[in-house]
């Protein structure tokens, strides 16, 4: 499975996992990939109460207000555990937004991830803030302008940032 996140409740995915586990044969296995939607420097380059900064809070809340977790990144282990799997493994990985990492396969990596924000954010913002957002609901063109915000933030080559994976 891979980007699930808001696809469930916490019983659904608890559901998901045992329903997998119950129809696996001995030695079967689970492959599961999501994102982590807090978007981290290890620097100190990321702005404390930037937009970005802000980001996986304010969306992370929707989700919640959703009912439906966004924060599937921290918590599969422990439910894909509780379903019965055992030797459950996680490999973290840090994606960076942006093509400021001197590796070579690292800078090309942050570059599409980049363009993946760029092109999407607003996708993943739209009905959650229009629907869920935080004091009330917010206007299409209040999202418009969140994201934009976000976007010119993000193409700031001074910003040494990456979201775990």
């Amino acid at each position: 499975m891979r980007y699930m996140l808001g696809a469930f409740d916490d019983a659904g995915w608890a559901d998901l996992y045992k329903k997998i586990y119950d129809n696996l044969e001995p030695g079967g296995w689970i492959e599961q990939i999501e994102g982590d939607l807090f978007i981290q420097s290890d620097d100190g380059s990321l702005i404390p109460g930037s937009f970005i900064d802000g980001w996986g809070d304010n969306i992370r809340g929707c989700g919640e207000r959703s009912g439906k977790s966004l924060h599937v990144y921290a918590t599969m282990k422990g439910k894909i555990e509780a379903a019965g799997f055992v030797e459950v493994q996680e490999q973290p990985y840090k994606l960076p937004l942006g093509s400021w990492p001197k590796e070579k396969v690292l800078k090309e990596a942050g570059k599409i991830n980049l363009k993946h924000w760029e092109t999407g954010i607003e996708g993943w913002a739209m009905y959650l803030m229009t629907k869920f957002g935080a004091p009330k609901p917010w206007s299409a063109d209040e999202v418009r302008v969140y994201v934009a915000k976000i976007r010119e933030e993000l193409r700031n080559p001074n910003l040494h940032i990456w979201h775990a994976e």
